[in-house]
């Protein structure tokens, strides 16, 4: 209450965001909230910088408060202020007159004694609305307020030395990436080396060398020779497009190296934020554009069944440059870190082309994203683009790791997989208040692996090493090439982890059954790897409080049909009697591992708070991986290196089993051949 002492908020201004949800609601714009705690008269400087940036003031106050000279005074400057002046009388009833009142003119009085609180607050509302909808005036942003904060002593943050720095440094990265006219060509020309003729292609060879699925009449040994030279001379290509460096990686690159501490920090942020900003203001026309061209190729296509117009053929032409429009529109951070990684792979792969310039630049860049990767940013360990690990950079990042920052420690591994939007990021989040790599507009691609340094005495590990991943099931691919690139990503990040959680939207994990199955077999096929990871099941979206009893059955089938994978997938392997139910290949528990969340929100999105019931099931999950970690056996950074390695080197090898979505399909192949 307004009586109430108050200890740390005396002065504070808060501020509340009031996001419209549509037209029922009236507003159609964003609209700050600011209250100020404490007695105005005593917080002149606050008070001062409100009245100048607010279109309008509510001040609550009593009849007594129009007897004091100074609070007059103030009354008045505020009515000479730019905002309406809104007068909120306690102690004044509708019927009641006040001839102080006069004095100020164009001022609105609202009287609350002996009304109904919900009355009230419908009153205020509807003013309020009122008012915005007649508002001549133009909208103000944070910006537009820092010339008004400083004219009135408040400091802001902005104008720290090192934050300057750092922002000026992140502008002069946009500055170049803005040169580039062309949407479409902006990754091609600031960062070639990842682009689809280089690594993508490179990843293609790379894994042709190992499944031979084109090899032909050629013998083994011819093939491999083959596919090595292309990816020879996809890093020689590589090399000349790194020296020198395009102007917006030379200036990044030395921008991270020349600056530690906070100017680092702030310039990464800051160019994060620039990033986002500019992919805001670029996808929605660009997504607009992409979703009318694809209802014109289907009314084409229902007109014309027979053969492909030329008209309908110059839209798919344009739907295509459009998806490329829409990669470079969505540039992010690791979109640069991705690019130093194959800058790195290119000098190490081909020494004899480098010079001896390149080498001293790039030599330093693991350490680099080792310092990065401790102070808290995230690392790609897959590129989800491409679908590969760059496995020479994975590992020169974590050598330099081991040998530099985490010698002795020991990891416990966690990882997060679910259908795309499952709210996988979320989950991670709110149990452990980290942020991974999300470019504005779309999803995460790939997976990136995040430090988290555990409670000393909290276990034998020092570490938790956090994985997470972009959605499966994604709509931008087709569906072939969907099937082994999500087949792929949840064998590796599985079979990486100590614990995985399986997050699932709703009760029912139809389509992440289908990846798991396909996940065992490949376990089952990979003799060389010692896999035996552990999966908890989170079903996100489903009351807790009903849905033990109500979900026993759906559990039992889940398990009945993943023991059915097992059996099948042993027979194949031939290798019976070794596995004969899903625990036997990954640790699992129906009674134990098996997670229900209350929907994160309370009501509908933009203005819902979020569910109490959320954070209370996400605490208690994290209070059990806590506990698993204290139990289980952890990595070394050595043992997890070779982990790594041999798991992913598993599935380079592995040429059958993620062409298939279950089961069922692979048993009716195996049938037919």
């Amino acid at each position: 209450g307004g009586d109430t002492k108050r200890v740390l908020m005396e002065g504070v201004v808060d501020l509340c965001w009031y996001l419209p949800a549509g037209e029922e609601d009236g507003l159609s714009e964003a609209v700050a909230f600011t209250n100020l705690r404490g007695n105005a008269q005593d917080h002149m400087q606050q008070f001062n910088f409100l009245i100048q940036i607010s279109f309008m003031t509510f001040v609550l106050l009593t009849q007594d408060d129009l007897k004091e000279d100074e609070k007059i005074t103030m009354l008045e400057e505020l009515n000479e202020a730019p905002g309406k002046l809104v007068l909120l009388f306690s102690d004044l009833a509708m019927e009641d007159e006040f001839p102080e009142l006069e004095e100020l003119q164009d001022c609105n009085v609202l009287k609350m004694k002996k009304r109904n609180l919900a009355v009230i607050n419908r009153d205020i509302k509807s003013f309020i609305i009122a008012n915005l909808r007649n508002n001549t005036q133009q909208f103000k942003t944070l910006k537009s307020c820092f010339k008004i904060a400083r004219q009135t002593g408040i400091h802001v943050d902005e104008d720290d030395p090192e934050c300057c720095a750092g922002q000026q440094l992140a502008q002069n990265v946009m500055k170049e990436i803005d040169r580039v006219k062309s949407t479409s060509s902006v990754m091609n020309e600031i960062l070639p080396l990842q682009g689809k003729d280089l690594w993508h292609e490179w990843s293609q060879h790379n894994k042709e060398k190992h499944r031979f699925l084109k090899k032909g009449d050629c013998t083994y040994y011819d093939y491999k020779e083959e596919m090595d030279q292309k990816k020879d001379k996809i890093r020689v290509k590589q090399l000349k497009k790194s020296d020198p460096p395009t102007t917006v990686m030379k200036m990044f690159m030395s921008y991270l190296l020349q600056h530690k501490g906070p100017i680092r920090d702030y310039f990464l942020q800051w160019l994060k934020f620039l990033l986002d900003e500019r992919s805001q203001k670029i996808l929605p026309p660009l997504l607009s554009s992409y979703e009318q061209l694809k209802r014109n190729i289907q009314k084409s296509s229902e007109e014309t069944s027979d053969c492909i117009t030329e008209d309908e053929e110059a839209l798919r032409k344009r739907l295509a440059e459009i998806k490329l429009e829409l990669n470079a529109a969505s540039l992010g951070l690791e979109h640069f870190f991705r690019e130093l990684s194959q800058m790195y792979e290119s000098v190490m792969e081909v020494p004899n082309e480098v010079t001896q310039d390149l080498e001293s630049k790039v030599s330093c860049l693991p350490a680099l994203a080792a310092e990065l990767l401790v102070a808290g940013y995230p690392l790609e360990l897959m590129d989800g683009d491409a679908s590969h690990v760059p496995m020479t950079w994975v590992k020169a990042v974590l050598d330099s790791l081991h040998e530099t920052k985490l010698k002795d420690a020991h990891l416990f591994v966690v990882s997060v997989l679910g259908i795309q939007s499952s709210g996988k990021s979320t989950l991670l989040n709110t149990m452990f208040g980290i942020r991974f790599a999300v470019s504005a507009g779309r999803c995460t691609r790939g997976a990136f692996i995040q430090l988290l340094q555990m409670q000393k005495g909290s276990g034998p590990s020092d570490y938790l090493l956090v994985v997470d991943t972009e959605g499966l099931r994604a709509p931008e691919l087709d569906s072939q090439s969907m099937l082994k690139h999500d087949n792929e990503m949840a064998t590796f990040v599985i079979g990486l982890a100590n614990v995985t959680f399986i997050n699932i939207k709703g009760e029912t994990p139809s389509d992440i059954q289908d990846i798991m199955q396909t996940s065992v077999h490949a376990f089952i096929r990979m003799n060389e790897v010692e896999v035996k990871p552990s999966c908890h099941f989170v079903h996100q979206n489903v009351s807790a409080m009903s849905a033990d009893t109500k979900l026993t059955q759906g559990r039992t089938k889940l398990v009945e049909s993943l023991d059915e994978m097992v059996q099948y997938a042993a027979k194949q392997q031939q290798v019976q009697t070794k596995y004969r139910v899903f625990d036997q290949v990954v640790r699992f528990d129906v009674e134990k591992d098996v997670w229900y969340f209350d929907s994160l929100w309370r009501g509908s999105p933009p203005m819902a708070p979020v569910n109490p019931g959320y954070c209370d099931s996400s605490k208690k999950l994290k209070a059990a991986l806590i506990q698993l970690a204290s139990e289980k056996n952890s990595f070394t950074m050595e043992t997890f290196q070779q982990h790594i390695s041999l798991l992913w080197s598993a599935v380079l090898n592995e040429n059958f089993v993620f062409s298939f979505k279950n089961m069922l399909e692979m048993a009716v192949y195996s049938q037919l051949d």
